[in-house]
């Protein structure tokens, strides 16, 4: 029997984390977790085995945990700062190499091309946890992750077309059309 609020019951079941979670942040608070990726300290005592459940990286469906980047240009970047008014894509670049550099160019001339202003383009070489590096994330203003592609390099991320592709699905969707799909 436990003897504090801390000590956990060997039956509890996995994801009690998430639940926990869950009800400490209000709905209106920025997510600064990602259902299924929180994993106890080791060095509780008797605390429950949750490596199955633990991811490693963001998937579609994922809320985004807020983050903090320089951009490829050296402008700091606050997600909170345009979370629920914005759609993002988050381009991770693992180098400022001549090839990286043309990519993030022809990304930000798309960007600049839209005649919508409803997406913040991203694009960065710091590394963020659970987000593949070199990779794409594209998520809708909510922060619920709507694509993540990940590649060996930067000549086989997908091409701006692709990710302007994207960015009108998510424009365009209807979750609460979603919703009772499911």
């Amino acid at each position: 029997m436990p003897t504090n609020a801390f000590q956990l019951d060997h039956h509890a079941r996995a994801n009690w984390i998430d639940e926990v979670l869950a009800d400490s942040f209000p709905a209106s608070d920025p997510p600064s977790w990602t259902p299924g990726i929180a994993t106890l300290s080791p060095s509780l005592p008797n605390a429950p085995s949750v490596a199955h459940t633990r991811t490693d990286m963001l998937h579609a469906g994922d809320l985004l945990p807020h983050f903090q980047v320089n951009d490829f240009y050296g402008t700091r970047i606050d997600y909170s700062s345009f979370w629920q008014r914005k759609n993002l894509v988050l381009v991770m670049l693992s180098d400022i190499d001549r090839p990286s550099r043309s990519y993030a160019e022809q990304l930000m001339a798309r960007g600049r091309e839209s005649k919508e202003d409803d997406t913040e383009w991203v694009v960065t070489c710091d590394r963020l946890a659970g987000i593949p590096n070199p990779g794409v994330v594209i998520a809708d203003r909510w922060g619920e992750v709507m694509h993540v592609a990940q590649a060996p390099d930067v000549a086989h991320l997908p091409v701006p077309d692709e990710l302007v592709e994207w960015v009108d699905y998510v424009r365009h969707r209807c979750p609460e059309c979603e919703g009772e799909a499911r």
